[in-house]
């Protein structure tokens, strides 16, 4: 075999990769669709400031966990988070405030549709998720549908209560949501 044939096979293996990843290639497999959709429009997704919220609720399925901020402690530069259900759960303040903090995002959110007739391929018809999330005084509640994955798997669909915009989240989101169920199901598990 020559040189000039190596090289030639190289520059064809190339040329074929190239097209199969330009082409062909689609990330989260074959039903993925082949583009995103694009967002709508970006909006502001909570009313509720990080620092008013005071307790959260997390419905998944059979299976719920609420938390409530308790005040800060002198000496102590931020609040913890009490878990209240399931009771003695081995979940974090740290984690809670991660969670929060991923769900109540300082910028702007795109929506990527602003009233779409199904919300079964954004994951919300059912929800995979419920949160609830209130607030100090006048500031009330707000009820937060979580849904699936994008076909990128790198951000969460999601839509608020009263509202029939669906809006993308940060992936963290679900990941934080995940930990806080990993943690209260291994709970329960262990004291079965």
């Amino acid at each position: 075999m020559t040189w000039q044939r190596v090289g030639l096979y190289y520059i064809l293996a190339v040329v074929l990769g190239g097209y199969y990843l330009l082409f062909e290639w689609r990330p989260g497999g074959p039903e993925a669709p082949i583009f995103e959709p694009r967002p709508v429009r970006e909006g502001t997704f909570l009313t509720l400031k990080r620092g008013t919220i005071h307790k959260l609720s997390i419905h998944r399925q059979q299976y719920t966990f609420v938390s409530q901020r308790s005040e800060a402690q002198p000496g102590e530069t931020q609040a913890e988070w009490r878990i209240l259900e399931p009771s003695g759960a081995p979940v974090t303040s740290a984690l809670v405030i991660s969670f929060i903090e991923n769900l109540t995002p300082d910028r702007k959110v795109p929506i990527v549709h602003e009233a779409p007739e199904d919300l079964t391929s954004y994951g919300l018809a059912p929800p995979a998720s419920t949160v609830i999330v209130e607030g100090d005084g006048e500031q009330g509640k707000e009820t937060v549908f979580i849904g699936s994955y994008n076909p990128t798997k790198t951000a969460v669909y999601a839509r608020k209560d009263g509202s029939p915009e669906v809006l993308l989240l940060g992936y963290n989101v679900k990941y934080y949501e995940d930990l806080i169920f990993q943690a209260t199901q291994r709970d329960t598990e262990e004291s079965s």
